[in-house]
């Protein structure tokens, strides 16, 4: 993480990319990184969520890039709020500490405002360190969707009804 704490948005990478597409938070934040969102710190989290904690909390908003296995075909690309981020009840990451029970448990009350996740259905998940055919495919989607997402947020300014209402 060559970011330093306190950006006012921040694109979070979260998988294990030794785990094939559940890696793919990790290659697009990977990706991202050589050309940043304006505005935005771009941090590679991986499976050391709480690691990030620094970053995530002291940020207004943040944009975490996540395998997210929701049901879909694989390399459906999901962009939804960090709270519906869920899945019958269990975390839709494929991860057993997801980004919205980290902010939760682990948070001082001072976290983002806004959590959005963008979410990539998984086809393969065992060990390797390149992503699928869908889920390699999708990149350029999520990538785009970030970008799109971190922009509409940059374009707000505190004060904005927009901005504020979390």
């Amino acid at each position: 993480m060559n970011a330093s704490p306190g950006a006012r948005v921040v694109v979070v990478g979260l998988g294990n990319w030794l785990m094939r597409d559940d890696g793919v938070g990790v290659h697009a934040v990977r990706e991202l990184a050589a050309d940043p969102p304006p505005g935005a710190a771009v941090i590679e989290a991986g499976t050391a969520v709480l690691d990030a904690l620094p970053w995530l909390e002291s940020a207004e908003r943040v944009l975490a890039v996540d395998a997210l296995a929701a049901g879909g075909t694989p390399g459906t690309v999901y962009a939804m709020d960090g709270r519906d981020a869920r899945i019958a009840g269990r975390p839709a990451s494929l991860h057993s500490l997801d980004l919205p029970t980290v902010l939760a448990c682990f948070g001082r009350g001072n976290g983002p405002r806004e959590v959005r996740v963008v979410g990539v259905e998984p086809a393969s998940v065992g060990y390797g360190t390149g992503l699928s055919a869908e889920v390699r495919d999708a990149l350029p989607a999520v990538t785009r969707e970030v970008r799109r997402a971190v922009a509409a947020w940059m374009a707000e300014t505190p004060g904005d009804p927009a901005w504020d209402a979390t």
